[in-house]
């Protein structure tokens, strides 16, 4: 395992751990790959921005201001809380058991993110469930063509809760259902919910296929 406490800004290469990554940076933590082999990665600072961030277990991220990951992964849930904004290439989470000695996971393997101001998302894929709340919009990485160009693909094994101000969704699949309230517009490609989908927008609707 490895625990830092720093002072000022903290800037890594590539770190690779057995056990758990737990830092508390005030200034920006820069990073390049993060990897947990056999437990969580816990990351407090004022800004965060890592190219990688991979655990067997937990990833938890909060900053005061912004979280950027370019690829990420976690056997239980990844969870990113931010004053301000929030960008994620491309999240999986995969769900894990409690492992040897009670560490690890209860099985439930969920993306959480909280934003204080606007979340981009290229690729969310949870094993269970994905809660986006956002005071700030919801958008993506540029697509080919089509409805929700721009906009984040989700997929979700259980259910998805929504609620930002505009979203712009290229594609959304839930194995239960798909919750979304915005405050202002949303625009969407395709919303595909195993048992059903509801919608609260205080603007404009625009979609393809629900």
């Amino acid at each position: 395992s490895l625990a830092i406490t720093t002072e000022n800004d903290l800037t890594l290469q590539n770190v690779t751990l057995a056990g758990d990554f737990d830092i508390t940076v005030p200034g920006t933590l820069t990073a390049q790959v993060i990897t947990s082999e056999f437990g969580s990665i816990v990351i407090e600072a004022g800004d965060i921005d890592l190219a990688g961030a991979f655990a067997a277990y937990t990833v938890d991220l909060t900053a005061v201001r912004s979280v950027s990951v370019g690829v990420g992964r976690a056997g239980d849930d990844f969870l990113v809380d931010a004053g301000t904004d929030v960008t994620l290439g491309s999240v999986t989470t995969v769900g894990v058991e409690t492992g040897y000695g009670g560490e690890g996971g209860d099985g439930i393997s969920n993306i959480a993110i909280n934003s204080g101001g606007t979340v981009r998302a290229g690729s969310l894929n949870a094993l269970d469930n994905i809660f986006i709340t956002a005071d700030g919009d919801l958008f993506g990485v540029p697509s080919a063509t089509a409805r929700g160009e721009g906009g984040a693909v989700l997929v979700a094994g259980a259910g998805m809760n929504i609620d930002t101000n505009a979203a712009l969704i290229e594609s959304a699949e839930a194995g239960v259902d798909i919750n979304i309230t915005t405050r202002s517009g949303l625009e969407f490609g395709s919303l595909d919910a195993g048992d059903h989908i509801a919608i609260q927008s205080a603007d404009f609707v625009l979609g393809d296929v629900a």
